[in-house]
This record gives C-alpha cells, structure tokens and sequence, in this order.
C-alpha cells in the first residue's frame, strides 16, 4: 500500500438487510394478547454496509480521508450486480482541505470470502494524489452472522448457503463464555472505547462458537450503544443491532432480550408496529422484562397513546418504582390531562432517584406554571436555564409566567428574540410561542402558530385540547378546525396499535 497521506484502512461490512412488510396489529390489551408471535414475513436481498476503524481523536486529515473512501467504495459496489449498498452514495462534491476532490477507483469481485478494491483520491485542481490504497478485505472483518437464504444469492458473493440452527439446548465453549462475560463488563463501562472493545470479545467469542446465542444479543446491545449515544451517529449501526438481534432470535426464540434489543432497533428506524411486537413477545417470554416494557411505554408515549402508556408505566413502577425516565414521562402525560398534582408527585418522586437533569427542573417549572405558582415555577425554570442557557421551552415558559405576572413586553420581547425564530420546525415549540400570542390577547397571532406547528406535523392532540393557555380561543372557529385535523392526525397514527 502507497500513501502520500495518513493511511486509511477500512472494513467493508456485509450485512444482509431484512425488509419487513406491514402486518396489522390488533387494537387488543397486552394481558389478552395471543401467547406467541412469529417474525413478520421477509424478503431478503443482499447488502454491504461500509464503516471505518477507530482513529485516532484530532486526526481530522485520516477522518476527512475516511469519508471519500467510504463514498468511492460504496460507489464502486453499487455498480455490482446483485449487490445492493445501503446507504446510497451521495451526489453533491465534498471538498477536503479547501480544495475539490476526485475520487477514482475500482473494485473487484467478491471471491474466496475476500473484497478487492483499489482507490486513490488526489486534488482534482492539482492532480496531487492525497491517498492511494490496494487492499483485500477478509470474511473475519466482515460484520458476524450472514443469512443467505437463496443459493444464487450465496453464488454471488463466492461462499456456501449456510442454515440457521435453533441453538437454544446448545453448551456454549468455555473460552466463548469467558470472552462474552468480558465483553458485558466492558459494556457496563458505557464509554466509546469501552463498547468498543466488548465488540471485539463478543465478536471473538463467535469465532470461537458461533452457536453461542448471548455474543450474538451482547453485539446488539452494543450497537445500540453507540447510535444512542451518538458516539458514532450512522443508521448503519441500528441496522446491525437488528440484525445482530434476528440471528439471536432465530437461534434462541426464547431469547427475550434478542426481542428486547429488536424492539429497541425498529424503534430507532421510526418501525413502530414490528418494534411494538418484539416487545410484546419479550414481555410473553419474561413477565420481569422491565426493558421491554419500557420500550412498549416509549412506543405509546410518542403515538399519544397516553391511556395505554398510563397503564404500561404502571407495570414499569412495579418492577422500579424509582425509574427516573418513566416517572418524567409518567409525569409530563399527566400534565397532558391537567392532572396537575399527579404530575408534582411523579417529577418530585424522578427527583429523589438517582441522575437527576436539567429537564426535570423544566418540567417542575411547567407544573408550577399550571397550579398558578409562579415564584416556585420561576426558580425551577431559572434552574434549568441555568443547566443550560439553550432550552428554548424553559424560555417560552418564563414568557408566559410573564404574562401572568402582567409583564406582556418582557414576555412578548422573549418570545420575539429568542424562541420564534427556532419555532417554525419545532412543533413542541410552537405551540408554546402560540399559548405566549393567546395569553396577550393575540388570537390570530395564535392559531396561526397553531398552524404552522400543525403544518409542521405535530400530533400531540391530548395536549392541546387540555391546555389551559387555549381556552381563549375555545369558541374560535379557525382553532376549532385546526383542533380536529390535530386529532384526526392523532387518530390515524394510532391505528393498528394496542389502545
């Protein structure tokens, strides 16, 4: 290999991407639910993912390197037949340095489980080559657990159709369990280089037994880690978690935290349904699955399915009365409802557990705010602002406590300067500079917030029809028909789900 430049070496993932067809759900309560659920139906097609190694914190040269190869290859495999790259390559020019760059190169066949490429990226003004590189990339660094149902599929890319065994009666080799047990510890860790080495041992450990399940759901957890985080943040990384996470359930299908870690992944790629499934089986399988049931509880609270998160949250509590995550959200659904006590009592309660945040002085700020108790509202919206000078809805919240406190020009100059102008896609947001325009009297300045909030996809009907900044414009025709098409909108993305 010849560079001009810091080397560059990359790994060429293949992942098969499963593409799920939609099935209906049924509107039935989870206690009454059928006692088993199959993998959706599939189609299959074959697909290379392309993520770099690790380098090394500041070497911007090597990352900005990193990119175009990534693009060259990807461009270069997508002219394969029968190869499908996720994700497409993208058209616009970047540039590296302040200078154009051109990317050549050419990618051989995928034989003898290895992928040949050659690229070389120079400065398409001077010729300069910047990098230049032959490498062959090995089936030990390609991504674990290919499913390849169709033998003209397998043909392509040059290696056998293997099956999927049920491995759950399987005795898993002691240096693969030692190697797994040291992956989890490093994945306790919750740090970047950490999770990164748990992949290393649990990819280490299927090398060694590839039919030892628990490497399998460790590797999608750890996935899951670094899109969550946003350490590396790529859908790439989501879809290998999913697919991490099939493999486990097909090998063990009374895995329920391969259901766990699946339902976690379709959340992320916005497949709400199929995720609601995998929980529902993990919850089957295990009564106890408090993650599964978290899960379910975040799928509803983001549909304003508020009635049903109610009711998950309360199995949540059972198992963790001091989860600090369902006890905001538990707290924020109630505010939703005007239940203005109930809400106090989650937030105070999220307040005593452990990692208490900035947010949790907002949302107390806002609770106070509705009970009309505007000193105490005042000094936890200070709190969070405190915590961080950015969040816009704390600010909003000051303008309307300002209002209330007969201080319209503060509030209206907030409103003005600070908030409008991050609003018009945030439709959370909007609608606290709309309930800011109502409490000043500005009722077509209001709806058309309401409005622009509504354009903008908010859905959040709950919330609006029990807010008691609106009631100004409760006999208002134009807030009336923008309430019903919020509604509507909530509606339909409630259907098929569990009411």
């Amino acid at each position: 290999m010849h560079t001009k430049k810091t080397g560059v070496v990359f790994i060429a993932f293949l992942l098969v991407f499963l593409s799920c067809e939609k099935t209906e759900n049924t509107s039935e309560n989870i206690a009454e639910a059928e006692t088993s659920v199959e993998l959706p139906p599939s189609d299959w097609t074959q697909s290379l993912y392309l993520l770099p190694l690790q380098i090394s914190e500041g070497d911007s040269e090597s990352a900005a390197l990193q990119e175009f190869y990534a693009l060259e290859m990807m461009q270069g495999l997508s002219r394969m037949e029968k190869v499908k790259v996720m994700p497409a390559p993208p058209q616009k020019q970047k540039t590296y340095s302040n200078a154009p760059l051109q990317i050549q190169g050419t990618i051989g066949e995928i034989k003898d489980d290895t992928l040949q490429i050659h690229v070389s990226i120079s400065n398409s003004e001077t010729g300069e080559i910047l990098f230049e590189d032959n490498q062959s990339i090995p089936q030990d660094l390609f991504v674990t657990g290919q499913w390849i149902p169709e033998e003209e599929m397998a043909h392509a890319i040059g290696r056998p159709v293997r099956q999927t065994e049920n491995t759950s009666d399987h005795t898993p080799d002691t240096e693969a369990v030692q190697l797994y047990k040291e992956g989890v510890d490093f994945l306790l860790n919750d740090s970047k280089s950490d999770v990164d080495l748990a992949i290393i041992r649990f990819k280490q450990a299927l090398r060694i037994d590839s039919l030892f399940v628990n490497p399998l759901v460790g590797l999608s957890r750890a996935y899951l880690l670094i899109q969550e985080n946003q350490w590396q943040p790529h859908i790439v990384w989501t879809h290998l978690a999913l697919e991490a996470a099939r493999k486990a359930m097909a090998m063990d299908p009374e895995n329920p935290n391969a259901y766990v870690y699946a339902g976690k992944a379709l959340y992320l790629l916005g497949d709400y349904q199929h995720a609601e499934e995998n929980y529902k089986k993990a919850v089957r399988l295990n009564q106890s699955e408090i993650e599964a049931w978290k899960g379910l509880a975040e799928i509803y609270h983001s549909l304003g399915l508020y009635q049903t998160f109610l009711k998950v949250t309360e199995t949540v509590l059972e198992l963790n009365p001091a989860d600090k995550e369902i006890l905001i959200r538990r707290g924020l659904v109630e505010l939703a409802y005007g239940q203005y006590r109930q809400a106090e009592n989650s937030l105070l309660k999220a307040q005593n557990a452990p990692d208490k945040t900035g947010d949790l002085d907002l949302y107390l700020g806002m609770v106070y705010y509705y009970q009309n108790n505007f000193d105490k509202s005042l000094d936890h919206l200070y709190k969070s602002l405190a915590e961080n000078k950015d969040i816009l809805l704390a600010k909003a919240f000051v303008a309307m406590t300002e209002v209330k406190q007969k201080k319209p020009d503060d509030a209206l100059s907030l409103v003005e300067l600070d908030i409008k102008p991050a609003a018009y896609d945030q439709t959370g947001l909007g609608i606290a500079v709309a309930a800011v325009y109502c409490l000043l009297g500005r009722k077509t300045l209001a709806i058309e917030w309401i409005e622009t909030a509504y354009r903008a996809g908010y859905s959040d009907y709950i919330w609006l029809v029990n807010d008691s900044n609106f009631d100004a414009l409760r006999q208002e025709t134009d807030f009336l028909v923008l309430l019903n098409k919020i509604k509507d909108r909530w509606i339909k993305r409630a259907e098929g789900y569990s009411l």
